[in-house]
């Protein structure tokens, strides 16, 4: 097989042993013999010494590591700028991987009639499986394409499609923490062809901490999905990605989360999403006002309240003869 017919570039930080893991998976599929990049973001533990000793199960591996932490977003992009080949796949060091049977993803990269290829799983609608969509017509049947195809390993892009316009609107879009969400747009606006794997193989791993304040993600979804149209297409591309229970209580959630855990104000935030969102959108937003105003020091003393009740009604009683027995009491020798 050609190995410049793909292009595999993975994205690491400080993440060693999850990288080791997408490695062997990768080394023990039909992707060894594809060109392999490794963008390490600066990390500070082993990783470099794990790309060393992988080197020798793969035909071309490549490792780069960053002078800097130049951040998730910006190794996203640079990726975008490393990639070669007729299609490139950017991965995530922490996902997990199925590539057990993935000779329909093969020879749809083979025959590169389509401009994507999506190898990820869906959460909100079951999309039909092994099959060719042209994603326009795709994304008003399941409007969860964009929150699917915004995972990006979720994508095996053909490189014709970057082109200096997509990278500067990227490089523009980095704020919104979604730059890729470009590339899904260009491919819904331009009405691309795609091919659906026949299952799924790559599946999004659990993140062992969220680096960002909460309503970031939902401020950059509200601001994109905003450019999308028509107008009802929007409405359901945001809430695809956000109703995944009742909207009010998941604001008010990310609200409190955002001013305890991140210290951080959320009015900004809240006033942006509300110039752009949809009306539920603002009208869950104007219920949570009050929440927004309460300053942090208050819901700290209403949290530390609510884990005294909440872990003084879960402890047991005690038995019938209890006793507590102080240090300082003879009677314990």
């Amino acid at each position: 097989m050609n190995e410049e017919l793909l292009h595999i570039l993975i994205l690491t930080y400080n993440r060693a042993h999850k990288l080791n893991e997408t490695l062997f998976a990768l080394a023990k599929s039909q992707l060894n013999v594809f060109r392999l990049t490794i963008l390490d973001n600066n990390s500070t533990d082993n990783t470099q010494f794990i790309c060393e000793q992988h080197s020798r199960n793969f035909l071309q591996l490549e490792y780069i590591k960053h002078d800097y932490n130049i951040g998730a977003g910006a190794n996203v992009l640079r990726a975008f700028e490393c990639a070669r080949g007729q299609y490139f796949w950017i991965l995530c060091d922490d996902d997990q991987y199925n590539l057990s049977d993935i000779s329909d993803v093969l020879l749809a990269i083979n025959m590169a009639e389509c401009d994507a290829i999506f190898v990820g799983k869906t959460d909100r609608f079951s999309w039909p499986r092994g099959r060719r969509v042209n994603i326009r017509d795709h994304a008003f049947v399941y409007s969860d394409f964009f929150t699917a195809a915004n995972f990006l390993p979720a994508l095996i892009i053909k490189r014709e499609v970057l082109s200096s316009s997509i990278i500067s609107s990227a490089y523009r879009n980095i704020h919104t923490h979604f730059p890729q969400f470009v590339i899904s747009k260009y491919l819904f606006d331009n009405n691309k062809r795609m091919w659906i794997s026949n299952s799924p193989i790559v599946i999004r791993g659990e993140p062992e901490e969220l680096v960002l304040p909460p309503l970031s993600w939902l401020r950059g979804w509200v601001f994109l999905t905003g450019q999308l149209r028509p107008r009802t297409l929007a409405y359901k591309a945001f809430h695809a990605y956000y109703l995944r229970g009742f909207l009010p209580k998941l604001i008010a959630h990310d609200i409190v989360m955002q001013k305890i855990d991140y210290s951080q104000p959320v009015l900004g935030a809240l006033a942006d999403m509300f110039i752009h969102g949809t009306a539920r959108l603002r009208i869950s937003i104007l219920l949570c006002m009050p929440i927004a105003l309460l300053p942090a020091s208050i819901w700290n003393q209403l949290r530390v309240l609510y884990r005294k009740i909440k872990y003084g009604l879960m402890k047991k009683p005690k038995p019938e003869g209890y006793k507590i027995i102080k240090h300082d009491d003879p009677s314990r020798y």
